[in-house]
């Protein structure tokens, strides 16, 4: 599970122009979490 911090900088990160699955793979997370971050449908 993603912490804050971790949310502000994967959405930080997509603006910044990087991809899902490099963010995915930076983060540790699936590509599935990380749209649900950059969608906002998990709990920070």
């Amino acid at each position: 599970m993603p912490t804050v911090e971790e949310y502000g900088r994967i959405r930080r990160a997509h603006l910044d122009g990087m991809g899902i699955r490099e963010i995915a793979r930076q983060f540790g997370y699936s590509r599935n979490k990380v749209r649900e971050v950059l969608r906002g449908l998990g709990n920070p």
